[in-house]
């Protein structure tokens, strides 16, 4: 589509400029003579002006594709710039292309669900992220929504709804570790995994 566009935008200012020279010269030449024994001014405009204005028009419908096109595309690449990707056993993750070492690698629970730091992925996604001591609870909340997990617990509470985990949160080297799947979907996002490389990506 851009290639084609700019290959009519170059054809239609080599018309312009073919007209401007050759207008240029039928200027110089009186009308009837030796440079100029047929063609008037007026009748050169005309025909160019018949022959650009197809042209014209194409580009003017490309250039309105183009922009419609640009706006259908600009979410999209906002949620890329947003896209969240992290990889079992690796300790840099990704916001965007921006890495961000984590504090602990993600790893597989027994349940063979992707397990990482709890305040990472709350505040990749936009949440706003609490521990309570006392009762050793991670707390997100996130548009109108609190999404509050215990360590060990396999119930997490969501607006004031029990929600059944499939990976309790863990503690693991004094790290708390939330299963990445279930506090994504909580929050909103959508997490697609590639079982080949083992890398899960989180999109808000």
């Amino acid at each position: 589509m851009t290639s084609r566009l700019i290959r009519l935008t170059s054809a239609a200012v080599l018309l312009f400029s073919l007209s401007y020279i050759l207008g240029r010269a039928v200027l110089a030449a009186p009308a009837g003579s030796e440079a100029d024994p047929f063609v008037s001014r007026a009748f050169l405009q005309l025909y160019l002006a018949e022959q650009l204005s197809p042209l014209v028009q194409q580009v003017e419908d490309l250039s309105a594709k183009v922009v419609e096109l640009e706006k259908r595309v600009a979410p999209l690449k906002a949620r890329l710039e947003l896209r969240v990707t992290l990889t079992i056993g690796n300790n840099v993750a990704y916001i965007g292309n921006k890495p961000k070492t984590l504090d602990a690698p993600p790893y597989l629970s027994d349940s063979g669900r992707t397990m990482l730091p709890f305040r990472f992925l709350g505040e990749a996604l936009g949440a706003q992220v609490d521990w309570e001591n006392s009762t050793r609870s991670v707390i997100y909340r996130l548009g109108g929504r609190t999404v509050t997990m215990r360590i060990g617990s396999p119930t997490a509470t969501v607006d004031g709804r029990k929600v059944q985990l499939d990976s309790p949160p863990q503690l693991v080297n004094n790290r708390t570790m939330v299963p990445l799947r279930a506090i994504s979907e909580l929050l909103g996002a959508r997490v697609e995994w590639d079982n080949n490389t083992r890398t899960a990506s989180i999109y808000p």
